[in-house]
């Protein structure tokens, strides 16, 4: 992550073995409207400031290829 971190965290990766249980589904649809949810680690993530989120997906994936097409669905934290 480029730039400085926002107040509140550590600085980009020092803490990254302390989050290995987080994880985040994002989920999107296909061209026909069905559900697809894609399951994304830490390592996948991080936070420009505690409003936005950006996350690292492979460029063939499914879910890009879904956001390429349709807006962002949902990204969400799971407990």
């Amino acid at each position: 992550m480029a730039g400085r971190a926002y107040e509140g965290s550590s600085e980009p990766g020092r803490l990254l073995a302390a989050k290995e249980e987080v994880t985040a589904l994002l989920g999107t649809t296909n061209d026909d409207g069905w559900p697809h949810v894609a399951m994304m680690s830490v390592g996948e993530l991080a936070a420009v400031d505690p409003h936005r989120p950006r996350a690292a997906l492979w460029r063939s994936s499914t879910a890009t290829a879904n956001l390429g097409a349709r807006a962002l669905e949902a990204l969400r934290r799971s407990p």
